[in-house]
């Protein structure tokens, strides 16, 4: 699905700008989704209106490839920092903070700005806490060490963004 996304052309993706009360809506019905229990419905609700971002949280939140690769980060990440292994509930918590964070943030700019959309600063500093939050620093989880910081150094310089092929965490 990401994929196919990306493939299309900005005006095939959005035709015309989504106004403030479509943002509330998808807002409101990932709200539902997310207090219902249900992450993965929470990125398809978030994917009206962030499209290529919502596709690749789902598809993270579903355990498909994005997710598998994730996981086993994370797993990885944990065995590194703790000498163990993550539980499901644990990995299911991790996911579902994601979530909650993002849709915090989402919240925030929807108010501020009249619509629910993340930046790429915005999305590297709620993973990070998450992360943190966890008990899993961000050298553990990264093949590159920092590169969440190393994005947000990017993002406040304002130079335009490419993330290196060796980052193993990767923001579309």
């Amino acid at each position: 699905m990401v994929d196919q996304y990306l493939m299309t052309s900005a005006a095939q993706r959005h035709p015309k700008p989504l106004t403030r009360e479509q943002h509330e809506a998808a807002l409101n019905a990932a709200t539902a989704k997310l207090k219902a229990g249900d992450v993965g419905g929470y990125w398809d609700e978030i994917a009206t209106v962030s499209k290529a971002y919502g596709a690749l949280a789902g598809s993270v939140a579903r355990d498909e490839l994005h997710g598998k690769g994730a996981r086993e980060r994370l797993q990885d990440a944990n065995e590194v920092a703790h000498g163990r292994r993550l539980t499901e509930r644990e990995l299911d918590k991790i996911e579902t903070d994601i979530a909650n964070a993002d849709l915090k943030v989402r919240a925030d700019n929807l108010d501020k700005h009249g619509e629910a959309n993340v930046t790429l600063a915005d999305t590297v500093e709620y993973h990070t806490r998450v992360f943190e939050d966890a008990g899993l620093p961000q050298k553990h989880i990264h093949s590159r060490p920092y590169p969440m910081l190393w994005a947000k150094r990017q993002m406040r310089s304002r130079i335009p963004i490419r993330i290196p092929r060796s980052c193993s965490f990767r923001i579309i």
